[in-house]
């Protein structure tokens, strides 16, 4: 006896009121797949860019303040480099 083939469900896609740049950069926190759905819809990529720049500056301020490059440079040519592994 064959079994009848049941047709796929599809999910209704409900079209919401788009999220805002501050509501999907916090929404990418709490809750991602209201997020990651609101992409599909539009994909903008410069508030994430925005935000790795500032990030990416301040965070090479403070090496600079606390560390300072010679050291960092010193520290990168003495660390041992890893051998990749023999085939």
């Amino acid at each position: 006896m064959a079994a009848v083939p049941v047709p796929p469900t599809s999910n209704p896609v409900v079209d919401a009121a788009p999220l805002s740049e501050p509501a999907c950069l916090l929404n990418t926190f709490i809750a991602p797949s209201k997020t990651f759905t609101d992409l599909r819809r539009s994909a903008a990529w410069w508030a994430p860019f925005l935000i790795s720049l500032v990030v990416s500056v301040i965070f090479v301020a403070v090496v600079d303040q606390k560390v300072g490059f010679r050291r960092v440079v010193e520290n990168q040519l003495r660390a041992p480099t890893q051998a990749s592994p023999a085939n």
